[in-house]
């Protein structure tokens, strides 16, 4: 189970490889800026911190962000 600190990390990744670095991530955006979730976390897995990351992960830090819309 991942902790606060953690989240806050695979928040700040996650934004970092879709806005700015789509392409070192090997993330293929489609036309509207969007990537499968699969993909996403495959190329996030590549990154030896997140080896254990799970969809789960992604939607809890989703969940706990401040960031998000209503």
């Amino acid at each position: 189970m991942m902790n606060e600190d953690n989240f806050e990390k695979l928040s700040k990744e996650v934004s970092y490889a879709l806005r700015h670095a789509p392409r070192e991530y090997k993330l293929e955006l489609d036309k509207e800026g969007w990537v499968p979730v699969k993909q996403l976390i495959s190329s996030l897995k590549e990154v030896r911190h997140w080896d254990s990351l799970t969809e789960s992960d992604l939607r809890e830090m989703i969940s706990k962000s401040s960031k998000k819309t209503t």
